[in-house]
């Protein structure tokens, strides 16, 4: 089985948080995908604006990975 990891997104002003992610696991606990979330908004709380915050999270580490794979191979090449 494998646990969910789960974050929050913590409003500044207010210490509170305002939604919680975390991967969506089956019955049995598996997870359902690296791209398969469950998302919880509070209520009065812009769930498109908290929708764009994910994605653009979700980019910038993909981009984060490319790069470290791409120094990775370099290294070997040059070894």
């Amino acid at each position: 089985m494998e646990a969910a990891r789960t974050s929050w997104i913590v409003d500044d002003a207010t210490g509170l948080a305002v939604a919680e992610v975390k991967r969506k696991l089956t019955a049995t606990g598996v997870s359902l995908g690296e791209d398969v979330l469950t998302l919880v908004v509070e209520p009065n709380v812009d769930h498109s604006l908290i929708m764009g915050l994910l994605v653009k999270k979700k980019k910038k580490k993909k981009k984060k990975k490319k790069k470290k794979k791409r120094r990775r191979r370099s290294r070997i090449v040059q070894v």
